[in-house]
């Protein structure tokens, strides 16, 4: 019995040391940004990656799927390698190789994606406008090593409006903002271990002639029960407006 504990112990610190020398040579993420435009299905992705490079150059990084990078743009560092996928059970990543070996690096990818985005109808009850339908993303860190910090910035489809984020504490890290005339919802997801998915939801509505008849409908409704109960108000400043054109004429 002592034996086989004594094995098992062996075996539990060499694969814990293993793991800890796997990914160390592997660099560490410390930050990933994906800000996802939609394009119908598609979407374009720009997802901005900071991190530490291992003993010889190295850091891994993300590959999404159904994805394609089309440009790679180094803010700090020197890629001295075109980026190579590389499998590793069922995590699919690139793996990137730096000049600057244990050091502080910076890129941006630019990537478009096929099914970014899955839109369906709503669960959201008693909503106004009625009609609203919920857009879901989802991402995998398909890397073998944590992912720091992981933010989402995701654009709302042409056309719509934002409802809201579906399914988070409002007490949670989520904003919703617009920029350059495009509406986002974001979401700050912290740490992400090797291997998890993630899903964003937000709900959406669109903005047509109907909603736009009902509204301008109750400014109207509105303007003359305002004019209604405030009419005697109205005519002594219609009367006072006379008088003082009376006095000015004399």
């Amino acid at each position: 019995m002592k034996k086989l504990m004594t094995m098992l112990l062996i075996l539990i610190m060499t694969f814990s040391f293993s793991s800890v020398a796997f990914g160390s040579e592997l660099g560490e993420l410390d930050s990933i940004k994906d800000v996802v435009l939609p394009d119908k299905e598609k979407g374009s992705i720009t997802t901005t990656i900071t991190g530490t490079t291992d003993e010889k150059g190295i850091l891994v990084l993300p590959s999404y799927k159904d994805t394609e990078i089309t440009k790679v743009n180094v803010k700090t560092g020197k890629l001295i390698e075109n980026l190579k996928k590389q499998k590793n059970g069922s995590l699919e990543y690139y793996v990137a190789k730096f000049e600057e070996k244990e050091s502080k690096v910076e890129l941006i990818l630019t990537q478009t994606q096929d099914k970014t985005f899955t839109i369906s109808a709503s669960k959201q009850k008693e909503t106004f406008p009625g009609n609203v339908k919920v857009v879901n993303y989802k991402m995998r860190n398909n890397t073998p090593i944590e992912v720091k910090k992981y933010e989402l910035e995701m654009g709302i489809p042409e056309g719509y409006e934002l409802y809201n984020i579906a399914g988070y504490d409002p007490e949670l890290s989520y904003k919703i903002f617009a920029k350059d005339g495009t509406k986002y919802g974001s979401f700050d997801f912290g740490r992400l271990s090797a291997g998890k998915d993630i899903k964003f939801s937000i709900n959406i509505y669109k903005k047509g002639a109907n909603f736009n008849f009902i509204l301008w409908g109750a400014v109207i409704l509105i303007s003359a029960y305002f004019m209604y109960k405030n009419k005697g108000v109205l005519k002594e400043a219609k009367e006072l407006k006379e008088k003082e054109k009376l006095s000015a004429s004399k």
